[in-house]
């Protein structure tokens, strides 16, 4: 995997800035970082950007200088804010240049799916609340537009799933997900049935019943779910 990331970025990246009148230097840290619609881009040394999750031999303040001497163990790696919707394959020399500490994340668009879920969560009380007065045409309505959001955060979070424009192209994308095993079945059930009862519950009178068991229990499950995959270490999209 390194000798792929060598050959595919760091390599053709170095000897371009060399060509182009770059001094040499020695590699301490590269980094590849792939935003949505633009060409992968690499950084070396000091441009690489992020946080190493790490455990320390001792406390230390906001600001204090850490060491390689001071690490007892590397839990992970995360990207600042600023990167926070694009994927990375990062790496670090480590133990004095005798290995190499290898992180990386291909998911993309937290900040977008950060906000699908917020506004998931939104329909989810107006569906409760729907439910609370006995209105089951909007319970079925707005929770199926919960549903629809949070399918569409976990799809926009891969490389391959980020043009989601249509009910179709998301119920086709969730299901064959869901057939993966990348999504809570018993959502991409409440989701198929809520995407077929919806336009009987917007448009007619006599509203099917949902025979999913505890609707809005799966909701929230999925909800929570989104929220610890988009989960960051040093910032919260």
């Amino acid at each position: 995997m390194l000798l792929q990331a060598f050959n595919l970025w760091f390599n053709p990246e170095a000897e371009r800035r060399i060509m182009a009148g770059a001094a040499t230097f020695q590699l301490k840290r590269a980094q590849v970082i792939f935003a949505e619609g633009k060409a992968p881009a690499v950084r070396f040394n000091d441009e690489v950007r992020g946080s190493l999750i790490a455990k320390l031999t001792k406390p230390i303040e906001i600001g204090d200088e850490v060491l390689q001497s001071d690490v007892t163990q590397v839990d992970g790696f995360e990207l600042d804010l600023a990167d926070a919707d694009a994927g990375h394959f990062t790496i670090y020399e480590w133990d004095h240049g005798q290995s190499w500490r290898i992180f990386f994340d291909f998911r993309r668009n937290r900040r977008g799916a950060a906000a699908l879920v917020a506004a998931a969560e939104q329909f989810v009380a107006a569906a409760e609340f729907s439910l609370s007065q006995g209105h089951a045409g909007p319970f079925i309505d707005n929770l199926f537009s919960a549903t629809e959001l949070l399918a569409k955060a976990r799809l926009i979070t891969s490389a391959a799933e980020s043009n989601l424009k249509s009910h179709s192209a998301i119920h086709t994308k969730i299901n064959m997900w869901g057939k993966r095993g990348n999504v809570d079945a018993r959502f991409v059930e409440l989701f198929n049935e809520l995407s077929n009862l919806r336009r009987a519950a917007r448009y007619q009178a006599a509203v099917p019943t949902l025979k999913a068991d505890d609707p809005v229990g799966r909701a929230r499950a999925e909800i929570a779910a989104l929220k610890m995959r988009l989960k960051r270490f040093s910032d919260t999209p």
